[in-house]
This record gives structure tokens, C-alpha cells and sequence, in this order.
């Protein structure tokens, strides 16, 4: 685990179900200023939780929001371009449960946790360490094709901001 400001992502425990299609699951979670979001040691599957990771990244590249979902629950994490005038682009990440939205439809959900300013930078090294132990987890037990799909993850979000910065 490694700090970005009020920003921390954590992953855990990671094994592979047997099976067709081979399913990689573990836990992962955001720490946002403190609290852990949606909970600590949170079971999901990583990589499409690194992968709308990813998404977000680039959203907020362009100076847009984005969104990191989780796929066991009504959570999501937003992240928010901060305005400001320095050179370097920061972003809030907000932990969103929205239980209303899942089942009527309607609303936002409520913001459990935030993480305060942070830079967007901070943020997509976090997202390219995680990416990176995963795929190391991966080859050591043998599954090429979740590491091959996290290196590729990382090379993209570790690359260039899109859109040129915010």
C-alpha cells in the first residue's frame, strides 16, 4: 500500500475460481482520508474494478468526472477534477453508496467518504502499482492471460495524460 495524500488502494488475497472462463477475485478497497471505502478487505473482482479505474483515470486526463465501480454492492468511487491553477492536475475521490439508485433508479447515492485533494498523477501510480502486483500474482501461479491484461492496463495508465492534462 502506498500514500497518495488522503488516497490509498489496497489489494488482497487474490486467487483464481476454477472453471471456464477463469475468474481472478480478492479483495480490494480505497482508503479515502482515513476510511476504508467500501470496507476493509472488500471481496470483488480486481481487474474490472482496475479497469473502470482506468476509465475514470482518463476521464479525469480530460478534466471530466469519472467513475470506479465495484461489482459486489451499490459502490462506487468518484473521481472529481479539483480546480485550480496549478500546473499539476488534482482530483477528489468521493465513495459513493447509492442503494436508492440500484433499486428505483433515481439519485446519486450518498457520499460515505472523501478523500480531499490529491494529485491526479498520485492516483495513476496507485493504479499502476496494483496493476503490476497483480500481474506478478498472476505469472507466479500460472495464469498468463490476467497478467498479461494488467500489464497492458498499466502501460496505458501509466502513459501520457489524455486529453492533455485538465
Amino acid at each position: 500500500m502506498t500514500e497518495s495524500g488522503g488516497l490509498t488502494m489496497t489489494l488482497a488475497d487474490l486467487e483464481v475460481a476454477p472453471g471456464e472462463p477463469r475468474q481472478l477475485s480478492g479483495r480490494i478497497w480505497f482508503t479515502l482520508a482515513g476510511t476504508d471505502f467500501p470496507g476493509a478487505r472488500w471481496s470483488d473482482t480486481p481487474l474490472p474494478v482496475l479497469g473502470s479505474l482506468c476509465e475514470a483515470l482518463a476521464r479525469a486526463g480530460r478534466g471530466e468526472a469519472g467513475e470506479v465501480y465495484f461489482f459486489e454492492g451499490p459502490y462506487y468511487v468518484r473521481l472529481v477534477p479539483v480546480p485550480g491553477d496549478g500546473p499539476e492536475p488534482r482530483v477528489e475521490a468521493l465513495g459513493v453508496c447509492d442503494r436508492a439508485g440500484l433499486v428505483s433508479g433515481s439519485g446519486e447515492g450518498t457520499v460515505e467518504a472523501r478523500s480531499g485533494s490529491v494529485p491526479l498523477a498520485a492516483v495513476r501510480g496507485e493504479c499502476a502499482r496494483l496493476l503490476g502486483e497483480l500481474a506478478v500474482w498472476a505469472r507466479q501461479h500460472g495464469h498468463p492471460e490476467p497478467a498479461d491484461r494488467a500489464v497492458r492496463m498499466a502501460a496505458a495508465v501509466a502513459g501520457p495524460a489524455e486529453g492533455g492534462g485538465r
